[in-house]
């Protein structure tokens, strides 16, 4: 997601609801980090589990 009113937007839900969602998610253990490269929340992968964009580029 983008913005996070883009990311509420795709979600159905406001965007103090995301940014409550992306909090509980960080409360229960999870790395989610904004990346400004990619301008986007990322969800940090446990080692040895491939994102799909990392499955991608892979195979090209």
């Amino acid at each position: 997601m983008r913005k996070p009113k883009d990311g509420a937007k795709k979600l159905g839900c406001s965007v103090r609801t995301l940014k409550y969602r992306i909090a509980r998610l960080r409360q229960e253990g999870h790395t989610i980090n904004y990346d400004r490269k990619l301008q986007r929340y990322v969800l940090r992968e446990e080692q040895g589990v491939k994102s799909k964009e990392q499955g991608a580029r892979s195979k090209e």
